[in-house]
């Protein structure tokens, strides 16, 4: 949990961790110089100010390289496509594209996934979620690896619940090595 803190940190935040260790470094230099110290005491800090401030803005860049371009973590984005259209029987279909992409720098190891389509409803002032649909049905479905900036698709087409006003699309990732990496969504049911 500490090392996902400290990612989000040197990756999301960098800028505002680099300068604000820079002017945490500046706030201390100008306070020892007006201070009054000698020449030589002011000499000495202005040397250890330079040196405080160059560690800081390195071992930031260093994270920040680090956790942007490791191998030892998956790395996937999901980049849905989703549409809601009437069928000619008046039913609605909830057509479902998801491009699985592999951000990482590393080859993903094969894995298989599964997709469950959920109507998300209120009743008695509770949310509750209800499986409409689940793809494949018997097995989860094979995928070999991924290359780095390559992608994987899975595209289903499937009729939707009259009541649904939200759908939830939950995507199951199990990789060879037994990770299991998931991803969900809440879509408007919608008509376009």
């Amino acid at each position: 949990m500490q090392i996902r803190a400290l990612e989000r940190i040197f990756t999301l935040h960098f800028l505002a961790v680099a300068f604000g260790g820079l002017a945490l470094a500046c706030a201390m230099f100008f306070a020892a110089a007006a201070s009054g110290v000698s020449l030589h005491v002011l000499a000495t800090i202005t040397d250890v100010f330079f040196k405080l401030a160059a560690v800081i803005f390195g071992s930031s860049w260093a994270l920040n390289r680090y956790f942007t371009a490791r191998t030892d973590v998956l790395q996937i984005r999901v980049d849905p496509t989703i549409e809601i259209m009437t069928a000619p029987t008046k039913e609605r279909l909830f057509v479902c594209r998801l491009d699985i992409v592999n951000t990482g720098k590393a080859l993903t190891s094969a894995f298989d996934e599964s997709l469950e389509f959920y109507s998300v409803e209120v009743e008695n002032g509770e949310i509750t979620y209800r499986v409409f649909h689940t793809w494949p049905e018997q097995h989860p479905h094979p995928v070999d690896p991924i290359e780095p900036g390559a992608w994987s698709a899975v595209s289903t087409a499937v009729l939707m619940p009259q009541e649904a006003r939200i759908v939830q699309v939950y995507l199951a990732l199990r990789f060879e090595t037994g990770e299991l990496w998931t991803w969900h969504r809440h879509f408007a049911a919608t008509i376009t």
